[in-house]
């Protein structure tokens, strides 16, 4: 057992559960899904008879309602409303614990598929920092409830579906599975598969081709194409959605392609390449260079690391075909980007454990030192400044939650008027690692977001000072 490694562990879990602690529920969707889906789009604002979930019966109802209406992510839009029912308490330990299980996901694909336990520390902290620095819109996939459940939670469901498939890949081995397995297979497969649009089709690809692969060479098993098939299932539920299409009617052009939102996102999909540029670098340098040294090995070694890096190059075409799909999206936010980082970053965990694998050096001693001080430096001042901004931010919702509370004593049907969160300013959000989460109401009263927060807490209306309110 490798004491170090649990420490690493224990104490990312404690890390992610204090910054989701800190980090309050977010204006508009955190609130809105905490109401059964009434089957308008999301920015109108709840009506008065809104309904908060309080039991299993209104979760199923207004899944049914979202499915048809809004939406096709069956998994992710139950997780979300699930945790706004239980409470952002139960979210932060659930949360925290699918970061570090992400994480662990990640380290397991890396290590050749095989789920142990006795884990390499230095490629686990390499792996928890890479997911610290490269995750475009950080924020928005791990501190906001609604995007950890639209995001964090897919990658979770989806690079554990990948552990078994990877695991056959390196071994050729008959393991004649049970049925039993074969059937979790295809369960699992359903949830993974109904997660999201941009990550599942390339995931179904890669597995696709896995699979021919080793049906070629007669060591296939049943319970692969059990698994593959209820992830296909699971992937024609949620683009199949009837809810998918009113929602791409209500919010943008129907039109097949727009080339300004096409530039738009062409844009987003530049600074995603400029946030993982360091990991492409690292991982087609390496690549390069493997290439390169392996001319000087045996024939057996040979032949195990051609075998490494065809996979290597599926995983690099699977990351960037994530992204690149998204160029073709009604919206591509930096968080779309999260799945095909997943896949990157894997990609670099191989990579690293090949180089102490098979001794090959893809980076000198001085380079990997420098490399490892900045790393930890990096960490220290980004992780230092994003707490700070988290804590005041908690600082400030505890005071809000007080004025709320205030106002529902006095019984008086009046609109509480609130102080705007100060906003980061640019030097403050790099120096967080842009892991800043500025959110605030409107100054519109009648604003969805507004609306959802008022309902929630029972008040007639919020919005947020202007200058006239100033005006003595």
């Amino acid at each position: 057992m490798n004491k170090r490694a649990y420490i690493i562990i224990v104490g990312a879990f404690l890390f992610f559960f204090a910054l989701n602690y800190l980090m309050p529920l977010a204006f508009g969707d955190d609130y809105l899904y905490a109401f059964v889906w009434q089957g308008n789009p999301m920015y109108v604002p709840l009506a008065e008879d809104a309904v908060k979930i309080s039991s299993l019966q209104d979760l199923i109802a207004s899944q049914i309602s979202f499915y048809y209406t809004w939406s096709g992510r069956v998994v992710n839009n139950t997780l979300s409303q699930l945790f706004a029912w239980l409470g952002k308490d139960v979210f932060n330990i659930f949360n925290a614990f699918a970061c570090v299980l992400l994480v662990l996901e990640m380290y397991w694909c890396a290590n050749k598929g095989r789920v142990t336990f006795n884990f390499d520390s230095g490629l686990l902290s390499w792996l928890f920092l890479f997911f610290w620095v490269f995750t475009p819109g950080f924020p928005s996939v791990v501190l906001w409830m609604v995007g950890a459940c639209h995001y964090l939670w897919p990658a979770v469901f989806l690079t554990g579906f990948l552990i078994p498939y990877i695991c056959k890949y390196y071994s050729f081995k008959k393991n004649d599975r049970s049925i039993l397995f074969s059937c979790g297979m295809f369960l699992f497969g359903v949830i993974a598969g109904c997660t999201n649009e941009n990550s599942v089709c390339w995931i179904i690809l890669l597995l696709s081709v896995l699979c021919f692969y080793l049906k070629n060479r007669k060591v296939d098993e049943v319970w692969m194409f059990t698994g593959l098939t209820g992830l296909f299932f699971g992937y024609a539920m949620l683009m199949l959605s009837p809810g998918n299409y009113v929602r791409l009617i209500a919010t943008h052009d129907s039109s097949w392609f727009n080339q300004a939102k096409f530039l738009e996102n062409l844009h987003v999909f530049a600074i995603v390449l400029v946030i993982q540029f360091l990991l492409w670098y690292f991982c087609l340098r390496s690549l390069f260079l493997i290439y390169s040294s392996s001319h000087g090995l045996v024939a057996t070694e040979k032949k195990k690391i051609k075998k490494e890096l065809v996979l290597v190059k599926a995983l690099c075409v699977t990351a960037i075909g994530m992204s690149i799909i998204m160029l073709f999206s009604p919206e591509f936010h930096l968080r779309s980007a999260f799945p095909g980082t997943v896949q990157l970053i894997i990609v670099t965990g191989i990579i690293i454990r090949i180089q102490k694998e098979y001794s090959i050096e893809l980076l000198c001693p001085n380079a990997k030192s420098f490399f490892i001080y900045i790393g930890i430096i990096y960490f220290a001042i980004t992780a230092v400044v994003t707490f700070y901004h988290a804590y005041n931010r908690h600082i400030y919702d505890k005071q809000l939650l007080k004025h709320v509370v205030a106002l529902k004593a006095t019984e008086k049907k009046t609109i509480l008027k609130i102080e705007a969160f100060p906003k980061s300013s640019e030097f403050e959000n790099a120096l967080s690692g842009y892991h800043a989460f500025d959110m605030n109401v409107t100054p519109d009263v009648d604003s969805w977001v507004n609306v959802s927060f008022a309902r929630y807490y029972g008040i007639k209306g919020i919005r947020l000072l202007n200058t006239e309110d100033a005006i003595p």
